[in-house]
């Protein structure tokens, strides 16, 4: 088994500025269209666990995402500075779990978990070609 050099406890602190509009709840209703999407939280939670743990690799490594959960506690307005923080709480083998939790300037608006796999870009390309056949 290859060291991957990812630690319990390595843990990550991402501000962003502003939540774009492009970031908001996609449906008709305008009112809607101005609060931060479940979806987009996801999304930033999944791009700063790469900025945590890619890093951390050897060149043909990298981590892709396997599960997520995440309850959303208060809407957010676009335009909104947020903070994101992830933790990486357990390493098994090439399974990394971590637990996340994000802040805007009125307090916690989410929290949850995401699972990540190290595997080898090419070994997850043959994966998938074999099963398109």
């Amino acid at each position: 088994m290859i060291d991957f050099g990812i630690e319990f406890g390595q843990e990550i602190s991402v501000h962003r500025q502003t939540v774009e509009a492009k970031e908001a709840i996609t449906v008709e209703d305008f009112a809607l269209g101005t609060l931060l999407s479940t979806a987009s939280i996801a999304n930033m939670v999944s791009e700063i666990s790469v900025e945590l743990l890619d890093k951390d690799l050897p060149e043909e490594y990298f981590t892709v995402g396997n599960k997520f959960s995440v309850i959303h506690i208060a809407p957010v307005i676009t335009g909104s500075s947020v903070t994101l923080n992830a933790k990486v709480v357990e390493v098994d083998g090439n399974i990394i779990r971590l637990v996340f939790v994000g802040h805007d300037d009125k307090g916690t608006f989410c929290e949850g978990t995401h699972e990540r796999i190290v595997i080898a870009r090419n070994k997850l390309f043959d994966i998938a070609y074999d099963r398109a056949e």
